[in-house]
């Protein structure tokens, strides 16, 4: 691991938090909450209730995959679709 380690080290380029600090803005972060529409929470409720929280509890399914489905349903349905399934895919009247 040490000789390839010292093989590839001179093509390795490593930035260094000095440098990449001098060329970023200041964060600025705006926090905006929107409610969500009646068919984002019918399929928030119906998600919950599809025994993935069990699971979820139990050991048994990824916690990561939960959130990233709920978070979806509330960001856009289209997004757990694929784009050919739904007529007027990404529409946004369909998000809160």
């Amino acid at each position: 691991a040490v000789v390839l380690r010292d093989e590839i080290k001179p093509f390795l380029l490593r930035r260094m938090k000095e440098d990449v600090e001098i060329g970023l803005p200041e964060k600025f972060e705006q926090v905006l909450f929107c409610p969500l529409l009646p068919n984002q929470k019918e399929m928030y409720r119906k998600f919950l209730q599809t025994g993935v929280v069990e699971e979820v509890m139990a050991g048994n399914s990824s916690l990561l995959a939960a959130t990233v489905t709920l978070r979806k349903i509330c960001n856009h349905p289209d997004i757990l679709q694929l784009p050919e399934d739904v007529e007027d895919y990404g529409n946004w009247q369909r998000s809160g």
